[in-house]
């Protein structure tokens, strides 16, 4: 028996929804199909979100010693 899982992302900015490529003054927001991507330059952060799973990358230079999350603090 073969299950198969397909996933898509609903991306919605202000209760509205978008589709990527998607971008305003504050973010971009793009989707490969695979994964989606959502950049805010103003920090340098990237989040991308692939079906169940997430990653987010901050830059060490503005958020070192200056985050807290499930891990604890990012200080070292």
């Amino acid at each position: 028996m073969e299950t198969s899982v397909f996933f898509f992302s609903q991306i919605y900015v202000n209760h509205k929804r978008v589709y990527p490529a998607y971008s305003n003054n504050d973010f971009q927001i793009t989707d490969n199909g695979i994964e989606a991507l959502l950049v805010i330059p103003a920090i340098g952060a990237q989040i991308m979100f692939s079906g169940l799973q997430f990653s987010i990358e901050l830059p060490w230079s503005k958020f070192h010693g200056n985050t807290d999350g499930q891990c604890g603090k990012n200080n070292f």
